[in-house]
């Protein structure tokens, strides 16, 4: 009978489905493997904006590294109090890792909610 998950690959395969790690999974193999497919992806798309970047997994910060490419037109936003994700494999840490893998990123950091009134000098 084999293991429920062993049970679940075999369904998906019969049926020809694939749930949402496959999505990622497949989608990391295509920018890897195929030249095309990521040289179409950069041209497509020349800016990436990743918001929640605290609640990415290893394969979810893989791909925002294939999607950024050689251009790394990259923006992301987190805040490492709100990962809430860990149990899915979430690593609040890609928020710190980050800078050393893109080096000339500029890193903003928003210490103060809210904006100053209208007309009203912000102290500080």
């Amino acid at each position: 009978m084999g293991t429920i998950a062993g049970r679940y690959r075999a369904y998906k395969a019969d049926r020809g489905l694939v749930d949402f790690d496959d999505l990622l999974v497949l989608l990391i193999r295509l920018l890897r493997e195929s030249a095309e497919a990521r040289s179409h992806v950069h041209e497509r798309f020349r800016y990436v904006m990743i918001d929640e970047y605290q609640d990415t997994n290893v394969m979810q910060a893989d791909i925002t590294r294939l999607l950024a490419g050689a251009q790394k037109n990259l923006m992301v936003v987190g805040d490492d109090a709100q990962s809430i994700y860990a149990f899915r494999g979430a690593r609040f840490r890609h928020l710190f890792e980050f800078h050393s893998e893109f080096e000339d990123a500029r890193f903003v950091k928003l210490e103060k909610n809210g904006s100053p009134k209208p007309g009203v000098a912000e102290e500080g």
